[in-house]
């Protein structure tokens, strides 16, 4: 509650004098605001004023994890242990539509977002649940992804370049799974001491409200 009338505050303040921009960029990034998490989403966004109606905006997002666990020999020392790596990057081209030119603004828009990435694993000395001393295995499956997000929000312009906002929107995304790889190395067997198998495609579709609660901080240039 106090995070909210810290805006409102900001906000009203700002309603007493006009914009100062027309061309230009801008540069920001979000906050996941409801959830309280504090934590600032992978998300970089910058936009290019045509002028003070019209502008292209191109947003970009990591995400990245990476998780190591270990696992011992029953009445030994051994250790075995399983990597996991996701990686999974977007970018979205878009353009909005500016309604005013004070400082509060707001606008409508629309992007097609595009993904990719992978997700990978190793394990080393074990078939991922207990621990076996000659054998080893590792999956690889790419993925990528194609969406249509359209959107309204809205500027608050507070103190010369810099300015805060929300905005919320539909989005209809295509997430697929290539078909992967998984393959095991067993060092103590007699016949094939590897084996490749596949691992099957798969594919998600949804449409889903989006944004929610996001909180944007940025600078205009």
């Amino acid at each position: 509650m106090k995070h909210l009338l810290l805006i409102f505050s900001l906000c009203t303040l700002s309603l007493s004098t006009n914009a100062q921009h027309d061309k230009g960029f801008t540069l920001e990034t979000k906050f996941d605001f409801l959830t309280k998490s504090g934590n600032i989403t992978p998300n970089l966004k910058g936009r290019y004023f045509f002028n003070s109606a019209n502008a292209l905006r191109i947003t970009m997002a990591v995400d990245y994890s990476d998780n190591t666990n270990e696992l011992f020999e029953i009445d030994g020392e051994g250790v075995g242990s399983v990597q996991s790596t996701q990686t999974f990057s977007t970018l979205s081209i878009g353009y909005e539509k500016h309604f005013s030119e004070t400082r509060v603004t707001p606008y409508i828009g629309g992007e097609f977002n595009f993904g990719f990435g992978a997700n990978n694993t190793y394990g080393s000395r074990t078939d991922s649940a207990i621990f076996i001393n000659d054998f080893n295995y590792s999956s690889e499956q790419k993925l990528n992804s194609f969406g249509i997000h359209l959107f309204t929000g809205v500027d608050f312009h507070i103190y010369k370049g810099f300015y805060c906002g929300t905005e919320i929107g539909y989005q209809f995304n295509s997430l697929n799974y290539k078909r992967g790889e998984f393959k095991t190395e067993d060092a103590s067997s007699t016949t094939d001491a590897t084996t490749t198998t596949s691992i099957p495609s798969k594919n998600f579709k949804s449409f889903s409200l989006v944004n929610m609660g996001v909180l944007r901080l940025g600078w205009h240039f």
